[in-house]
């Protein structure tokens, strides 16, 4: 933590009962060891190589993602020079939950920032956190936050949703903070555009309608991925951030690692504004 003293992160002998702590924090200072933090926090994980224990338990369980090997790690993600601790909490059978904690240089301590269901990452000068509904998700969120005036603020968020029951629409929705300070809110609903080669959304803004777009696919263009590079273009027009930092619509890479080509390549779209909103085409023309 750029002190220049000794720390140790750990998990107490004494657990089991339900006041118990289950991770402490320690300072090295003269001579002994002095408490700065107890926490009752979930902790999950198991000692081995990165690649062992998915496939080899004896019963034949399947466990589509793998336990984590470290009790945390560090890594400097608000980007000040200081590493942050990234503590290994519960685990499902799709996701590991994830915490972030801070170092406080008055207390001498451990803040806790943040929580994931999985490794947070920095994704464009913000912090990436990941949410979703559980076991074979129907939906997923990405909130991204930056560090601001000493605490960890919202700055935009990315939802994903494709309902089980195969009648209702998938959706997108989006919230982002402009330079105002103001949270903006926006819906946009997937639909089959009436001729080929083209999607049709409904976007609305704070629950009103907003604009229709219909993204018309070049006849020569290749529209595998296309979904992903339609997802990549709502999400810069509507968050304001860059289309290089979408995650992918089914898991938690970034576009860039996808390869995804530039939608104004392979397709036009064509934007009709809510009535009276001349504001949609603004949005929808270039970035905010």
């Amino acid at each position: 933590f750029k002190t220049g003293s000794c720390y140790a992160l750990y998990e107490p002998k004494v657990k089991g009962e339900e006041e118990s702590a289950t991770l402490s924090l320690a300072e090295w200072k003269e001579g002994k060891w002095e408490l700065h933090g107890l926490w009752k926090m979930p902790l999950h994980w198991m000692p081995g190589e990165a690649d062992e224990g998915r496939w080899s338990r004896p019963d034949g369980y399947c466990d589509p993602q793998n336990t984590v090997h470290m009790p945390f790690e560090l890594a400097d993600v608000m980007a000040d020079d200081v590493p942050e601790v990234i503590v290994s909490g519960e685990k499902t059978k799709y996701h590991q939950a994830m915490y972030v904690m801070k170092f406080d240089k008055e207390s001498r301590g451990l803040e806790l920032l943040t929580y994931s269901m999985a490794k947070p990452v920095k994704a464009g000068g913000y912090l990436r956190v990941y949410d979703a509904s559980g076991n074979k998700a129907i939906w997923q969120e990405w909130t991204f936050l930056e560090w601001k005036e000493g605490k960890l603020e919202e700055r935009a968020a990315w939802h994903s949703e494709s309902p089980y029951n195969n009648i209702d629409p998938a959706f997108y929705e989006a919230r982002a903070t402009g330079a105002d300070g103001k949270l903006e809110k926006f819906r946009a609903t997937m639909g089959n555009g009436e001729e080929e080669n083209a999607w049709s959304y409904v976007v609305e803004k704070d629950g009103m309608p907003f604009a229709k777009l219909r993204v018309n696919w070049m006849p020569e263009k290749s529209r595998e991925n296309g979904d992903l590079m339609e997802g990549a273009w709502l999400f810069e027009k509507l968050t304001g951030l860059a289309r290089e930092d979408f995650p992918e619509r089914h898991g938690r890479e970034t576009a860039e690692k996808a390869k995804l080509g530039r939608l104004e390549d392979s397709a036009t779209v064509e934007v009709e504004p809510a009535a009276g909103n001349e504001a949609a085409r603004v949005r929808f023309s270039g970035r905010k």
